[in-house]
């Protein structure tokens, strides 16, 4: 049994709790730690480049695709739109409305991000057709 605690409100330090540190520009997540809705996000990985040079591998089929490192993560872009990111190692692309109803699973990259959406599939063409539709719904929104 894992008990969370809000780092900066208790010092609580069992063996069976997680200390979290709540950012004050995180004020959701202090507020769903104060009311007893606790979460688990992050095993404190970050993302590594290996896992970076393997997902543009996958994305080779995509033309314009470029990324920006941003604390400790991979955002990625094509053609200067952010259209996914690599996560904890988990690369997510994000939710838009061509990809309602789709198989592929939620996932939250951060706290108080939106869902977006794991790419599981190893196959670089589905992935392009992935990622073109969600730059595609995206064009309007930039």
């Amino acid at each position: 049994m894992v008990k969370l605690v809000d780092a900066l409100d208790s010092k609580s330090s069992g063996s069976d709790t997680v200390s979290v540190q709540v950012r004050p520009w995180a004020p959701k997540l202090r507020k769903s730690l104060q009311y007893g809705e606790f979460f688990v996000y992050n095993s404190g990985m970050a993302s590594n480049k290996d896992y970076l040079v393997y997902v543009l591998e996958l994305l080779r089929e995509v033309s314009g695709v470029s990324y920006k490192y941003m604390m400790s993560e991979f955002i990625l872009y094509k053609n200067g739109i952010i259209f996914g990111g690599i996560y904890d190692n988990r690369f997510l692309i994000k939710k838009t409305k061509s990809l309602e109803g789709s198989e592929l699973k939620e996932q939250i990259p951060y706290p108080t991000a939106k869902p977006m959406l794991l790419v599981d599939s190893e196959d670089p063409d589905e992935i392009k057709e992935l990622v073109l539709q969600v730059v595609n719904d995206l064009k309007g929104h930039k």
